[in-house]
């Protein structure tokens, strides 16, 4: 295993009692391997099984059975040495001494992680401090930035001590959109410039489908899927559509949508009080019988087009 990767092989995670009976099982026969320099990114519903992966991944847990490799190194005689641990991005936390100045952040970490000298440490802090674009801000306190600054002194952090791999756990929560359009370039930034490792987990599938090399689709423990973005939408290509309609969609109707057989439904609002369909078909003539129903409850139709499914109707389709 190259350098910098995570490798799982065959893993269960089992969750017991004081007492060692079992209680309930995290995940079950998961593999997997994140490749050096790779964006992984984890998706599943609630209680599919990513946080125990980022848990056993940092090292909180130990699987019940199974192999967990992570950043596995060697010197120069080939012989394995201790890697270095995982960088831990948390989203909608305070994670940061908030009295500190962000230099002052980077410097205690970087100590606690033995990142080198106090020369080095202040070094490695400075660079930090630029490649994030902090360096105006790093003698301000934590408590005075923004919250998309924190963020990304946060994942700055994250880096103290050259660490090979970091793991991410919805680092958008809570931020705006230009503060997350600017967390999606950091990501890719520290993979791609860095060959920094990246495991994310998000319920964010925007995110996902901008930044992944490949994606892990999980349910209720167990691995369903693992491709990249581009195969998987290759995989389950199908006719779909979007249509706009005025107004909010009836409860009525939109119950009567969904039980078309044959159709996939997500329904939004966007931003103008529209309605928008995004109708996956498993056969093209399904169309008409929708429209047909739209139009027989008086729902002007602004907008039909073809389109490829995205991340969340691949998403839909697997977890269903």
């Amino acid at each position: 295993m190259d350098e910098g990767d995570v490798e799982f092989q065959d893993v269960t995670k089992v969750y017991s009692s004081l007492t060692g009976r079992p209680m309930a099982i995290g995940i079950e026969d998961v593999s997997f391997v994140a490749r050096r320099g790779e964006i992984l990114t984890i998706l599943g519903p609630n209680g599919a099984g990513k946080t125990t992966i980022i848990k056993l991944i940092t090292g909180l847990l130990t699987p019940t059975s199974g192999v967990v490799r992570v950043g596995r190194r060697r010197d120069v005689e080939g012989k394995d040495v201790k890697p270095r641990r995982p960088g831990v991005v948390l989203g909608g936390a305070r994670n940061l001494y908030w009295r500190l100045t962000a230099r002052e952040n980077l410097e205690y970490f970087g100590a606690l992680r033995r990142a080198g000298s106090l020369r080095e440490i202040a070094r490695q802090s400075d660079e930090l401090l630029r490649l994030f674009g902090l360096y105006e801000v790093g003698n301000r306190a934590v408590a005075d930035l923004s919250t998309g600054l924190r963020q990304r002194l946060f994942i700055a952090v994250a880096l103290m001590g050259k660490s090979d791999i970091v793991v991410f756990d919805e680092p958008t929560i809570g931020l705006d959109v230009r503060s997350s359009i600017g967390v999606e370039w950091l990501i890719k930034d520290i993979s791609r410039v860095r060959g920094t490792t990246v495991i994310l987990a998000t319920h964010q599938m925007k995110l996902a489908q901008n930044v992944s090399d490949r994606v892990l689709i999980m349910n209720r423990g167990k691995v369903l899927l693992c491709d990249t973005v581009d195969n998987l939408r290759r995989i389950f290509k199908r006719d779909a559509f979007e249509i706009v309609v005025d107004g909010t969609l009836p409860e009525e109707v939109a119950r009567c949508i969904h039980s078309i057989n044959g159709l996939q439904i997500v329904i939004e609002r966007d931003d103008r009080g529209c309605s928008r369909i995004l109708a996956g078909l498993a056969d093209s003539r399904l169309l008409y019988p929708l429209l047909d129903l739209l139009r027989a409850n008086n729902l002007g139709i602004n907008l039909i087009r073809r389109r490829d499914p995205d991340l969340e109707e691949v998403f839909l389709q697997v977890t269903a």
